[in-house]
């Protein structure tokens, strides 16, 4: 009906295809619990009717909050799920600044970080086939120069090793990480493995001086904290409706932390879907993005078929004091950070008593 090009055609068929899968979802989920409302009747294998569903948990989004100041171990079994996660702790291990390493058997993610490997700022290292321990030399010198006292730097990793045949290497490179910890080196990232090819018993000898263990089985299955000592304060669960709310009635904010780097329209809804589990039309996040534009916080540039989104010197004032004003204005709503908020308030009078403890 109108002139096209075949990256929104395809976009558009996506957007269609995850709401579609969404919907599907939310019959699924819908059906579970009128299958809890219904009296229990028996089949003909003596079962409870709809025992399928009858122990379903409520969908919830598991929220984290910096975990990359230790050593993290990420076990995963489905390969797809685990992109959006390792794109998102690249990112946020990027502009934590200090050295960054990312070191992989297989991955497409790269083209997502192309300036930052130019730059230095993102260290690379495809693990061959049988040449794991190729590695220890690689953190050895990564690490060399943070022995030095007074240096500010660090070192953030990303290591994937979804080929587990070398596994002795494997812990050989745990170990290490974990002398360096021991030697007040700031050493902090992802450990990650595919316990698809993996037995418990090697898991367990895995996990042995790791804290913080995180577990993902899946695509039914967001993250699951296998270990006691993680953090509380770090974690918190919300329904997954809750998400779906705040992300469609404050996309502004949603669509303004993404501009921190080119990006295209296509990749925000896209990331938005990955992030959040939430599907956003594109004509509206298009409508933000070509306000922008008119307010000259915005330019287009051209990179192979896509066109992306750079803002200008203008542009990451206005995006970082909006942002900032956004931040406030939710503060002051829930009562954050003016001791109106309970938590704000008991954590005040705590620190009153320890004050005048005699």
């Amino acid at each position: 009906m109108k002139p096209f090009n075949e990256l929104e055609i395809k976009a558009a068929i996506e957007v269609a295809l995850f709401r579609k899968a969404a919907e599907l979802e939310e019959q699924k989920i819908r059906r579970a619990d009128e299958e809890k409302n219904l009296p229990a009747t028996e089949d003909s294998t003596g079962a409870p009717g709809g025992g399928a569903y009858l122990d379903l948990p409520e969908i919830k989004t598991i929220l984290l909050q910096d975990i990359f100041t230790d050593i993290v171990l990420f076990l995963y079994t489905d390969q797809v799920a685990k992109e959006p996660i390792f794109k998102f702790s690249l990112e946020e291990s990027i502009k934590k600044g200090g050295r960054n390493l990312f070191s992989y058997s297989q991955s497409t993610l790269q083209k997502y970080f192309t300036r930052e490997i130019l730059k230095k700022e993102l260290f690379t290292h495809r693990i061959k086939k049988h040449e794991v321990f190729a590695l220890l030399p690689i953190l050895d010198k990564c690490t060399e120069s943070l022995l030095y006292t007074g240096t500010m730097d660090s070192l953030q990793i990303l290591l994937d090793f979804s080929d587990t045949e070398d596994f002795d290497d494997i812990i050989a490179i745990r170990d290490l990480l974990l002398k360096k910890k021991e030697n007040r080196i700031p050493v902090s990232g992802i450990i990650a493995l595919n316990i698809g090819k993996v037995d418990h018993n090697r898991i367990k000898t895995l996990a042995e001086g790791i804290h913080k263990i995180i577990v993902s089985t899946g695509k039914e299955t967001t993250l699951s904290f296998a270990h006691q000592t993680f953090p509380a304060e770090s974690v918190s669960v919300v329904p997954q409706s809750i998400i779906d709310e705040v992300v469609k009635k404050s996309l502004e904010p949603v669509v303004l932390s993404f501009l921190d780097k080119p990006i295209s329209g296509y990749d925000i809804v896209h990331e938005i879907h990955s992030r959040y589990r939430v599907l956003i039309p594109q004509a509206r996040v298009y409508t933000l993005l070509h306000d922008l534009m008119d307010h000259g916080y915005l330019e287009i540039r051209v990179s192979g078929k896509s066109k992306l989104y750079y803002p200008t010197e203008t542009g990451k004032k206005h995006i970082r004091q909006k942002l900032n004003d956004f931040k406030r204005v939710f503060q002051h709503i829930t009562g954050e950070g003016n001791g109106n908020y309970p938590a704000d308030r008991n954590e005040k009078r705590n620190r009153q008593k320890k004050q005048f403890k005699p």
